[in-house]
């Protein structure tokens, strides 16, 4: 059976009615056969070849059949200049299938200005604690898998200046605003 009839039958006819297509490209159906059965894909193709609706059309597929109650679907691309380029597309297969698209493109620059509010609502000392500093800091908690109730408390009062009961839950609330 190819990838095209596997998809949720409201996406194959938005497909053909919006889009006009009949069927999908071979790096589509490859992909999209991978990702239906719940492996992961890495997508090779030319510039326009098609690699969006590869990775896409299968999870939207997912999501028509069983809607999410939170996130469904979060999509990370190499740079801000694509997924600028994309966000139309993206909102456009969402709403052709009746799901909402509520697309947010955060780069460094955007974090580091929500880590600056962070910082200020937090009461931390920003001389003491640079946002860029503080996001290295709190990135390290993340890599090692910590959550906000496993934050070392020595390192949750060096980080904020609060007795450790505080400390810890300003560090926290940190961590959960970066993830």
């Amino acid at each position: 059976m190819s990838t095209f009839a596997r998809l949720a039958p409201k996406l194959q006819q938005a497909i053909v009615s919006r889009l006009g297509w009949t069927g999908l490209r071979p790096v589509q159906e490859l992909a999209g056969e991978a990702i239906l059965d719940g492996h992961n894909a890495v997508v090779l193709a030319p510039t326009a070849g098609g690699k969006t609706e590869a990775a896409l059309f299968p999870v939207l597929s997912e999501l028509v059949q069983s809607q999410p109650d939170g996130v469904g679907v979060l999509y990370i691309a190499p740079i801000k200049a694509l997924l600028n380029n994309q966000a139309d597309r993206l909102g456009m297969y969402a709403e052709m299938v009746g799901l909402r698209s509520d697309f947010t493109i955060l780069d460094m620059d955007d974090q580091l200005r929500l880590m600056k509010q962070l910082i200020q609502a937090a009461e931390i000392d920003e001389k003491r604690w640079p946002a860029k500093q503080l996001s290295i800091f709190i990135d390290s908690w993340k890599n090692k898998g910590l959550g906000p109730d496993q934050i070392p408390p020595l390192e949750a009062r060096t980080l904020t200046g609060f007795e450790p009961a505080k400390g810890i839950a300003v560090a926290g609330a940190l961590l959960l605003a970066r993830r």
